[in-house]
Formats: structure tokens, C-alpha cells, sequence
């Protein structure tokens, strides 16, 4: 398990060193490109929207309704 365990940094180096300077760009690029967009989608997804329940004339019922929603969580 040891011997296999130090075996792997030296195959994802010989996997990389198959490549051109050009496609290893390309590569960098393309998984560049895939987590911004994943970071984007997250924070999109992830985005707390907030609805307007009512609209009050006097401060009096908006204190009243701010009241109610706090007691009842």
C-alpha cells in the first residue's frame, strides 16, 4: 500500500509532462473557467430572497406586525 501510495505523484507527473506547453494552457484554462462559474452558480443559488408581505400606513402597525413576526419566530 506504502510502494503504491509514493507511485502516484510520479504518474500525475509523467500524465502531465504528456502534454504540449499549449494544451497544459488549455487544461489551466478550462478549470479556471469551471470553478468561477461553479463559484458564480453558488452564490446565484445561494442568494437569500426576501418578499414584501405588506406595506403599512402608520408606524404603529408596522411595529405591531414587527412584534408578532418576532414572537412567533
Amino acid at each position: 500500500m506504502g510502494e503504491r501510495l509514493k507511485q502516484i505523484p510520479n504518474m500525475i507527473i509523467e500524465f502531465w509532462n504528456k502534454y504540449t506547453n499549449k494544451q497544459k494552457t488549455i487544461i489551466l484554462s478550462v478549470l479556471a473557467a469551471a470553478i468561477f462559474l461553479l463559484a458564480i452558480l453558488v452564490a446565484v443559488f445561494s442568494r437569500t430572497e426576501y418578499k414584501q408581505l405588506q406595506v403599512f400606513t402608520t408606524t404603529k402597525e408596522a411595529a405591531e406586525a414587527k412584534t408578532l413576526l418576532s414572537e412567533n419566530g
